[in-house]
């Protein structure tokens, strides 16, 4: 009986050591978590290497005419000879006639200055005579300068030498009469037309030369310091209106800055202004490059690499964001040439489209484009 009682207590512990079983076996394991996928911010890009570069500056300035001269009537008459092709822009070589005023009333005016001097000669002469005369007959002690006849000798030698000077003066203003250009000019501005009557001092031509033309450049401080040791030999370009560029040089350096604006103020020369087209005129606002000295570790870079400061974002060798400080030496529309303040020397990683959020030490994914990219 008791074996019976046992059976079933038995029968019960082995299907309950067969249900644990079961469940242990059945139980799922637990799966590891992978670990989480980093990712870097992806940037585009450049390998810059420095180089040698020769920058140039941009500045403006404003022609003047050289040897602007007014010419005016230094007598008066009809004008009798006048090319009339002579219209502002033309240009004269060095005594060419331009006019020519009637001379009828001069010549005689010079007539009768020459009947003056005979005269005045003439009375010279009379008055010579008498004082050897007077001289002979006077006692060397007991005379007068006016008995010798000093006073009368000296007022006819002055009347002689007035006359002299008056015949000279109408000669002058005869020669006058004939208007001929004093150098190889440009004329600007003509007053004049075919038989007018002219009198003393009415404008005639307004020329300038024709030889070359001046540029007043003024430079600020800031540009002074860059363009100063490259005035020794310059290379400087001016570009008009057209975008005719034409070679120029340096005339001068004012040896005061402006009392103003505090500048200097530096004088360019442009030989043959007017001799091709389109012409090179005065009173224009041109822009003149000049050429500075060749730097050496210059990098080359997109405009878009410039962040609004002026600085760039460069990647390291660690993958991660540098802010680096630079000079600009050049810039135009899609390009800036600078120098990196520290180290100019190494090649770097440039970013070129830096975005407003970027941090120093940011690690990034960076994908490398070429220069013919951009």
């Amino acid at each position: 009986m008791k074996k019976l009682a046992i059976k079933p207590i038995l029968m019960a512990i082995g299907l309950l050591v067969l249900s644990l079983a079961t469940i242990v076996i059945l139980e799922p394991q637990a799966i590891e978590d992978a670990p989480a996928k980093v990712d870097y911010l992806p940037l585009s890009a450049l390998v810059v290497s420095p180089t040698s570069y020769q920058p140039k500056l941009l500045l403006s300035g404003i022609s003047k005419a050289r040897w602007f001269n007014q010419l005016k009537a230094q007598s008066s008459g009809q004008i009798i000879n006048f090319d009339e092709q002579l219209t502002p822009g033309s240009l004269v070589s060095k005594q060419q006639l331009l006019l020519k005023v009637d001379p009828i009333h001069l010549q005689a005016e010079l007539s009768a200055a020459l009947s003056q001097i005979k005269l005045a000669e003439l009375n010279y002469q009379r008055e010579k005579h008498e004082q050897t005369v007077a001289l002979s007959m006077l006692s060397n002690t007991a005379s007068s300068a006016f008995a010798r006849r000093e006073p009368q000798l000296a007022a006819a030698k002055a009347e002689l030498a007035q006359a002299r000077s008056s015949y000279q003066s109408i000669q002058q203003r005869l020669r006058d009469s004939q208007v001929d250009a004093p150098f190889n000019a440009i004329i600007i501005n003509s007053y004049v037309s075919p038989k007018q009557q002219l009198d003393v001092g009415d404008p005639l031509f307004d020329i300038a030369s024709s030889e070359s033309i001046d540029i007043t450049l003024p430079v600020s401080e800031l540009h002074w310091s860059r363009i100063q040791a490259s005035l020794a030999e310059p290379q400087i370009t001016v570009i008009d209106r057209q975008n005719k560029t034409w070679p120029a040089s340096v005339r001068y350096i004012a040896p005061q800055v402006d009392a103003t604006t505090r500048q200097r103020q530096v004088v360019l020369s442009v030989a043959k202004p007017y001799q091709s087209k389109p012409r090179l005129l005065p009173e224009q606002q041109v822009n003149i490059q000049v050429s500075l000295s060749v730097q050496s570790t210059v990098a080359k870079l997109p405009m878009s690499a410039l962040t609004k400061d002026g600085e760039v974002w460069t990647i390291d060798s660690k993958q991660q964001l540098q802010l680096e400080q630079v000079t600009i030496l050049d810039e135009n529309e899609s390009t800036v040439w600078l120098k990196f303040v520290n180290q100019p020397e190494q090649t770097r990683n440039v970013v070129v489209y830096p975005l407003p959020s970027l941090l120093p030490g940011l690690r990034v994914k960076p994908s490398f484009v070429q220069e013919s990219q951009l």
